[in-house]
């Protein structure tokens, strides 16, 4: 038995990726996880030039993705940051974690 498992969940992949140019206005942001996390967990920061981006949030525990909807298109030629917080893995007694 190698013990509890107390690697937190890392991402591994971004859409649009770090640093992208030419993204398009309507883009979902997506962050894929090493593992399931528990969906109430998340939390997206997005902001851009003229300040903090609203915008609807969701997990899909299928594919272990997150996503950040914009309410509104995005401005072309703007920088915008996007910051994914809280994350934490879900529960697992056979895992033997929490």
């Amino acid at each position: 038995d190698s013990g509890p498992d107390s690697t937190p969940p890392v991402l591994t992949g971004t859409t649009p990726a770090d640093g992208a140019l030419d993204v398009a206005p309507e883009v979902v942001l997506r962050a894929t996880f090493s593992e399931p996390v528990a969906a109430g967990t998340i939390s997206w920061g997005v902001a851009g030039p003229s300040g903090d981006v609203s915008g609807s949030t969701g997990y899909d525990t299928a594919t272990r993705t997150a996503s950040f909807v914009p309410d509104a298109p995005l401005d072309l030629d703007s920088t915008y940051t996007a910051d994914l917080t809280g994350a934490r893995f879900i529960c697992d007694a056979d895992r033997m974690r929490c």
